[in-house]
């Protein structure tokens, strides 16, 4: 592939080939050694789209993930399925999201994985996107909602009567730069630097960028 793009545009350019994907499609894998970066996708495992609870991106499997396919949907895994097929580490990058996925309760009095709900979060300020908030968004404006850290998942959730929103902050991202760094992974990928808190209204600018870069080995 890389021949035939310099054939077109001349040897004189150097192209680094990156890709962004969750789990490599069939086909895709014979050409891993032309890759400079593999950026993992390693988010968007859960959100409204499904009729349940779950966070956008657990690092670990929760004990309430049941199933050969749910016990997957989290970030070890999906990073643990590319190494498993022989790519680089080094040339691996996971995959960050600056955002949360947001729902709506069905029932205030069970907030737990899988607990049916009846649509996306309200929608946030800037974002203004149902079952979406902006790290931003949830920093600024619903600080005065419950906060809860799960262990197993290693990821915080903040809700609020029926408003729930799973997302990353400072002590889930060093926890996912860590696991990284365990398994000499070439670096971190980040979705995207809008929705971190860059005016610093919730005290230093870029809060989860600078996390990765103080942490990342």
């Amino acid at each position: 592939m890389s021949t035939c793009v310099q054939g077109i545009v001349g040897k004189a350019y150097h192209f680094i080939m990156n890709l962004f994907i969750a789990l490599p499609p069939c086909g895709l894998w014979s050409f891993r050694g032309l890759l400079d970066m593999i950026n993992v996708m390693t988010y968007d495992y859960h959100g409204y789209f499904e009729n349940y609870v779950g966070h956008g991106a657990p690092l670990y499997a929760s004990h309430y993930d049941v199933g050969p396919i749910n016990v997957t949907l989290n970030v070890a895994s999906g990073i643990e399925h590319w190494l498993k097929l022989g790519a680089d580490s080094t040339k691996v990058n996971l995959g960050v999201a600056t955002y949360g996925r947001s729902f709506t309760l069905a029932d205030l009095n069970n907030r737990k994985p899988y607990a049916p709900i009846t649509g996306g979060g309200l929608a946030g300020p800037y974002m203004r996107q149902e079952g979406f908030l902006g790290y931003n968004e949830i920093c600024e404006l619903h600080s005065d909602w419950t906060y809860e850290w799960d262990d197993e998942m290693k990821v915080p959730f903040r809700y609020k009567s029926d408003q729930l929103v799973g997302y990353d902050d400072v002590r889930s991202m060093t926890e996912k730069v860590l696991y990284a760094n365990s398994k000499k992974l070439g670096g971190i990928m980040l979705w995207s630097l809008d929705t971190d808190d860059f005016r610093g209204l919730c005290g230093r600018a870029y809060p989860l960028l600078k996390t990765i870069k103080e942490n990342l080995k």
